[in-house]
């Protein structure tokens, strides 16, 4: 009886182990992630600076309410609950970019197209949600990221904040 108690703790050391590495893991992700698109953002001459984070901000948004719930229902996974609430949490930080965005000459709408229907950005965030550390530790393909996002809804928008995930760029973008 004692063994069955030693396998059972050890157990769930190990499986407390891998939690911690795999949100160590995700850590990391982000801040090699942060540490890019800072890098990729300072190599502009000052003055791109903003426009180009104010059109960051537009493809990830855009991505989230278009790429994201198209790519799921490819895969037999239906998001558009998940796109009406994405715009309706980040509905006020939209706005104040796609303004500030104009205000600077640019329109959002060959983003938006983009995020519809350009193959380039349809391969990047589909790579970028499979690589994603789940949130709910289910699998590795996009299917199983799209069911996880179903399934969550809320929690993952929660965590999908371009503002918290993207300080830096945030920061750049001049908005409160």
């Amino acid at each position: 009886m004692t063994g069955i108690f030693r396998v059972i703790a050890f157990a769930v050391l190990i499986y407390a182990a891998w939690a911690v590495f795999r949100s160590g893991s995700a850590a990391y992700q982000r801040h090699e992630a942060r540490k890019a698109v800072a890098a990729s953002l300072d190599a502009l001459p000052e003055a791109q600076r903003r426009p180009a984070v104010l059109a960051l901000y537009l493809g990830y948004y855009w991505g989230n309410v278009l790429m994201i719930p198209a790519l799921c229902h490819e895969k037999g996974v239906d998001l558009d609950g998940y796109a009406e609430a994405f715009k309706a949490r980040y509905d006020t930080e939209h706005e104040q970019v796609r303004q500030a965005y104009a205000k600077l000459g640019g329109s959002e709408r060959p983003i938006r197209e983009a995020a519809r229907s350009d193959p380039a950005f349809r391969a990047a965030f589909a790579n970028k949600l499979i690589d994603t550390e789940s949130l709910f530790h289910r699998g590795d393909a996009l299917t199983d990221r799209c069911r996880e996002v179903a399934d969550k809804q809320q929690k993952v928008i929660e965590t999908m904040s371009f503002r918290d995930l993207m300080p830096y760029p945030w920061q750049l973008t001049g908005l409160p």
